[in-house]
């Protein structure tokens, strides 16, 4: 990164791993290619409280060195080696359950990830949940290379 420092609001990737919507079923994301990526990176999930009779959806991340195609994805590690997966959202969620971030070493993990949202009892009702990936190109905009 030469030229400038960084302007936080402008400069960061933002990518979005399962879009913010309404779901009542299990949600694969696209694989995300984080080559052009550096650092430490913030992977949010922004969700709601579910309905249904006893929902619950569990969210992890996962990895792959080429998008699934002969090494099939597995669960990556966060920045600490555990399993990078979010406490599990109900139909009753507290503040801190809704706003979950996981952070995760870009420069140690394979090329592609993805987040995987496995959703139980959520047909008549459903969630509403996001998972962002919010992290630094390795070419800053505007940057001299």
């Amino acid at each position: 990164m030469q030229g400038r420092s960084p302007n936080l609001k402008t400069d960061l990737d933002r990518v979005a791993l399962i879009a913010h919507n309404l779901y009542t079923s299990t949600q694969t994301g696209s694989g995300v290619d984080v080559s052009g990526r550096v650092g430490i990176g913030i992977v949010k999930l922004k969700g709601g409280d579910g309905t249904g009779t006893s929902p619950t959806a569990d969210v992890e991340l996962q990895e792959s060195s080429d998008n699934g195609s002969s090494d099939a994805f597995a669960t990556l590690q966060d920045i600490d080696g555990n399993d990078a997966d979010f406490t599990q959202l109900t139909d009753s969620n507290t503040a801190a359950v809704r706003d979950q971030e996981i952070f995760i070493d870009l420069d140690g993990k394979e090329r592609y990830i993805r987040a995987l949202a496995t959703l139980a009892n959520a047909q008549s009702g459903g969630f509403v949940l996001g998972v962002e990936l919010i992290c630094v190109p390795k070419v800053m905009p505007g940057a001299k290379s």
